[in-house]
């Protein structure tokens, strides 16, 4: 049995007038915001959501506003995951990329600072580091991962440290 497909067209919210590339007004954002809550409370776990847009300006705010207001509602609690992937597989695609490091040459001793946002490493914390969410890192907080030549990992964030063989 195949996976459920599901496809929304939305129109971009209300805009001043149509004519020239314009912004949405207040009450654009405002309708969209709504909407978002909306698909927010229809999610479903795992369930893989791709938000698509025209390239003018109306269709990227209403893009934008869409996204944001469907990501605070499940940061209220009203779905486990954000849209698109579930924890977990976010987690593992931090990790798969980091491993992936170790195949360029490594000549000479290497550092990769990648800058990301608080959910996909909470999300990393809670399956690889500490089994639980941690909630919000403070800012410009990191999560350190050593990779040593014997095929060991090393996590550290905060006082936590755990070490695991790839």
């Amino acid at each position: 049995m195949e996976a459920p497909l599901r496809v929304h067209w939305v129109r971009h919210g209300k805009v001043a007038s149509h004519r020239g590339d314009t912004s949405l007004t207040d009450e654009g954002r405002r309708q969209v915001e709504v909407v978002g809550e909306q698909f927010s409370r229809e999610l479903v776990s795992g369930e893989v959501v791709s938000l698509l847009h025209a390239p003018t300006r109306r269709t990227r705010e209403t893009a934008f506003v869409l996204y944001n207001s469907i990501a605070k509602a499940l940061e209220e609690g009203r779905h486990p995951h954000p849209p698109g992937e579930d924890a977990d597989a976010v987690a593992r695609r931090l990790l798969t990329f980091a491993v992936s490091l170790l195949d360029l040459p490594r000549v000479r001793p290497r550092r990769y600072i990648c800058v990301t946002h608080s959910p996909p490493m909470r999300a990393f914390l809670r399956r690889y580091l500490l089994g639980y969410d941690p909630g919000e890192p403070a800012y410009a907080e990191s999560v350190d991962m050593d990779f040593d030549g014997d095929g060991l990992l090393t996590i550290r964030y905060r006082g936590d440290l755990r070490k695991m063989a790839l």
